[in-house]
Formats: structure tokens, sequence, C-alpha cells
């Protein structure tokens, strides 16, 4: 089976690919190597994701000694691992989708399980535990969030019309919402 994706880092100094994937065994986890992009043989890091991962949807590098790879799970949600290159385990995981770097901070969204019935109230939330936004119901987030210009877009989708919103909050100007219990779906 050939290379189907190769991410490079923002310098271009190091890759990862999508090394093995071998659904044949139960236990078979995806394998995504990272090597040093100018000596191909050089391989750094040897990484296996969640065991629930299907397919990689993402790879970026957060830094030397960083990466995070998101993976698709379910229909309604995805896996955003984040592992050392020097020691090769994982240090954060994040469920959900659109997950978009800013600073220090992960920003990404949350909806209820697919099988649960419940349309609409996606929620952007932080990896700080911050829950920035929680969509009304029957209103679906895009995974098109992005951080920008001190500001979060997003595009909503109205389940009923069908009509698509692009939407903008000021990192500055929003004040951390809070829900009764938990933030987080899952």
């Amino acid at each position: 089976e050939g290379v189907q994706n190769i991410w490079y880092s923002e310098e271009g100094n190091l890759c990862a690919l999508v090394s093995n994937r071998d659904y044949s065994n139960p236990d078979g986890r995806i394998q995504i190597t990272v090597l040093d992009a100018e000596e191909k043989n050089n391989v750094l890091a040897q990484l296996s994701l969640s065991q629930f991962a299907l397919d990689v949807v993402d790879v970026t590098f957060i830094d030397e000694t960083h990466i995070g790879i998101e993976s698709h799970i379910n229909p309604s949600t995805n896996v955003y691992e984040i592992f050392d290159l020097n020691t090769e385990t994982v240090d954060e995981v994040y469920y959900g989708y659109g997950f978009t770097h800013y600073d220090d901070i992960i920003y990404y969204v949350q909806a209820p399980q697919h099988f649960s019935g419940i349309s609409g109230y996606n929620r952007i939330i932080t990896s700080t535990g911050n829950l920035v936004y929680e969509s009304p119901a029957d209103v679906t987030i895009n995974d098109d969030l992005s951080v920008r210009n001190a500001s979060i877009y997003f595009t909503e989708s109205d389940s009923q019309s069908g009509e698509k919103e692009m939407q903008s909050i000021g990192l500055s100007n929003f004040i951390p919402q809070s829900v009764n219990g938990n933030i987080y779906y899952y």
C-alpha cells in the first residue's frame, strides 16, 4: 500500500505519514511515523494512535517536540491526540472536531453523539476547560473553526432551513459560559 498523505512541519524539517494500518488485527492501531524531512531514513518517532481511531484526518506539528494528530472515530466525533516526540507518548487527548491552535490553547467543537437524537447544542470548548459558545437547538457548528485576529470564526448550519451563517466571537470579549454539570459531552 502506497503512502497516501505526508504532513510537513511549518519549517519543512519534519514530516509524518501513516506507516501502518492493519484492520485485520483486532489490536491493530494506526501507526504514524515521524521523519527528518531531509533524511527520510532518519525515523524520529513511531506513534500508535487511539484504539478507536479509524482514519487520520490531519497532523499538526505544534513545535519541535510535539505533534497533534486528529483521527476519525465516528460520525459525530474525532479524537485529537498530542504526542511528545521524544517519549512517543500521548500528553493530551480531546474529543470533538474542528481542532485549531491559537497561542497555547486548542479550540474545538463538541456535539452530542450522533445517535442521541439531540440536534444542535454544539459547543466550542478550549483545552483549558472553558465553554466559549453553545449553538441553539437544531443548529450545528461546522468543522471550519479558525482563530485569527483575536477572534474565533465558524459557520453554523440550521438543520431546519438549511441556511448557513458565518459567526465570530472576539477572544477578549467572550465570557466563559456555564452549563449545568460538565461542559463536555464525552
